[in-house]
């Protein structure tokens, strides 16, 4: 906002008939402001594809449902989460994985071979 007003942004997308299907798609926005004035000094639109942009939401997803039910079960986590994106658990593997690899995530064995997810502190 500045001056009380909202900032908004316009994107035009240019229309081609040689173009055909166009994937679904989104942006980004990274603003960088002034602390103090909250005035915009820079900001960046990064196209993203669907199939980018879901992978963000499910991130996020997963790392809510660990905040909210630290010790949850992974099928309960990924039925949590499905209910939150619609992504079902099979497409949730990747990005869960990933979250492990960056060590934002650490599960525990339960009994059964269950494992327990909870956030990496």
């Amino acid at each position: 906002m500045l001056d009380g007003q909202p900032t908004r942004v316009h994107v035009t997308l240019s229309r081609n008939n040689d173009l055909g299907y166009v994937e679904p798609f989104g942006f980004e926005l990274q603003v960088h402001a002034d602390p103090e004035t909250h005035a915009w000094q820079t900001a960046r639109l990064t196209y993203q594809k669907q199939s980018s942009m879901l992978r963000t939401v499910v991130h996020a997803a997963w790392l809510e449902v660990l905040k909210e039910s630290p010790g949850i079960t992974t099928n309960k986590a990924e039925a949590m989460v499905e209910e939150r994106t619609g992504v079902k658990s099979t497409k949730q593997r990747t990005v869960r994985r990933e979250l492990e690899e960056q060590g934002l995530i650490t599960y525990e064995v339960g009994t059964n071979k269950s494992k327990h997810w909870t956030l990496v502190e």
